[in-house]
């Protein structure tokens, strides 16, 4: 995570303006499928970019968030958005302005087809 934890004297924990991953999911069943998730500390702009690589029929693909309990061990993800198509080879953006502990994305596939999606999740304050 994009924190920077000072433990000197005087010193105050910050943190980057900016925290981003990437994932590749391959959907190899048609259960629904999760991206990694990223911790962003309550970094409230989100933007979500998917990129499907393999498949013809889009995918469904859901932006996920959760608060989670102070320990972070339980987490129930709450969808932040409605399920956007990812078309073959299209570029698809999904900003979300959602202060959060956790992202993730759910993706859903066309049954029986085989599916990947390039995913990069991206939060900033």
């Amino acid at each position: 995570m994009a924190f920077v934890n000072n433990k000197g004297h005087g010193h105050i924990d910050i943190a980057a303006a900016v925290s981003y991953q990437t994932d590749f999911v391959v959907l190899a069943s048609d259960a629904e499928a999760y991206s990694r998730e990223l911790g962003n500390r309550g970094m409230p702009r989100v933007t979500v970019y998917l990129r499907q690589t393999v498949g013809a029929v889009p995918a469904q693909a859901t932006v996920e968030f959760s608060t989670a309990d102070s320990t972070n061990k339980i987490k129930t993800y709450f969808p932040a958005t409605t399920a956007v198509p990812t078309p073959l080879n299209v570029p698809v953006l999904v900003p979300v302005q959602l202060p959060s502990k956790f992202i993730r994305v759910s993706f859903v596939r066309q049954a029986g087809q085989a599916t990947s999606i390039q995913v990069v999740l991206m939060v900033a304050q």
